[in-house]
């Protein structure tokens, strides 16, 4: 159940960070060409012209756009700190419940059903851990490469 839970976090931070690539690699695109266009009526000596002012609302409409993509890029990093944050705490748990383990084998059987139902609890814990902490270093890598890219 968690490898599943760290399958589809995983698809959905890969969709939304491609969604949030392509969106600012477009918005940069248009202001560009807004920008260019610009300074061709700019030489032209156009700058009070209606196209000029059409133009300057167009590249300011596309500048608040992508200062919006913008925010969420540092919200969705913010997310992933948070869950690098529940990784370490899950570390910890785990950590806890493997000094408890030990503990428990020492007073009971290898062969308790108990102690087979722990361990097998903790690989579990373990696994589940691992594979969350590898899931936020890859996101994290991901929009940290992304942040870079703005």
């Amino acid at each position: 159940m968690a490898e599943d839970i760290n399958k589809k976090i995983t698809i959905e931070v890969e969709l939304e960070a491609e969604k949030l690539t392509q969106n600012i690699n477009s918005l940069n695109s248009v202001i560009d060409g807004l920008l260019a266009r610009q300074q061709l009526l700019d030489a032209a000596g156009q700058q009070n012209s209606t196209t000029f002012n059409t133009v300057a609302t167009q590249l300011e409409a596309f500048q608040k756009k992508l200062q919006e993509v913008n925010t969420q890029v540092i919200a969705s990093v913010t997310a992933f700190n948070s869950l690098n944050t529940s990784a370490k705490t899950l570390n910890t748990t785990l950590s806890s419940s493997i000094s408890q383990h030990q503990k428990n084998a020492q007073a009971a059987s290898e062969n308790s059903v108990k102690t087979k139902e722990l361990a097998q609890q903790m690989i579990s814990l373990g696994q589940s851990a691992k594979q969350q902490q590898s899931v936020v270093d890859e996101n994290k890598n991901s929009l940290n490469s992304l942040s870079g890219s703005v």
